[in-house]
């Protein structure tokens, strides 16, 4: 069934340059992507879409999807969000600067911060940085924050 579709050789090309990206940041995701792009579009292969779905372990229709996609978008897709983990999970509210700002506002203390305790919990962090920034962050997100800082 791959044997109908076919891409040139710059393009081949440039999809064996992501599988060394690929393989220099062990994003497995990627790889399999432009891996099964590569089974479909390089004539050598005479793969169906089955056997490139089993050998990446992946279902048909997520390789249907690949291409429709790459058919689509171009290597700009696969350069893009869906395979690179920075753009993944919940995005930073405070930048490095307010992160520093209230490190050091943390290292002076809770009394000095206008707190009545003497020891900080992560309530009391989570607080201070809703009053200084007006961004509000989950105590337990901030644990791990600041086990972060030490």
């Amino acid at each position: 069934m791959s044997s109908i579709l076919s891409f040139g050789k710059i393009k081949l090309e440039k999809l064996n340059d992501v599988v060394t990206i690929c393989y220099k940041t062990n994003n497995l995701r990627l790889f399999r992507a432009t891996q099964a792009l590569i089974f479909i579009g390089d004539p050598q292969y005479n793969f169906s879409f089955e056997m490139i779905a089993g050998i990446l372990n992946v279902s048909r229709k997520t390789i249907y999807n690949w291409l429709t996609k790459f058919m689509c978008g171009g290597l700009n897709w696969l350069k893009n969000d869906p395979f690179h983990f920075a753009s993944r999970g919940r995005k930073p509210y405070l930048n490095k600067e307010q992160k520093k700002e209230l490190y050091n506002m943390v290292k002076e203390g809770p009394e000095k911060n206008s707190f009545m305790s003497g020891l900080w919990t992560c309530a009391m962090i989570a607080h201070l940085i809703f009053l200084k920034f007006g961004v509000t962050y989950n105590p337990r997100y901030l644990s791990r924050m600041l086990k972060k800082w030490g």
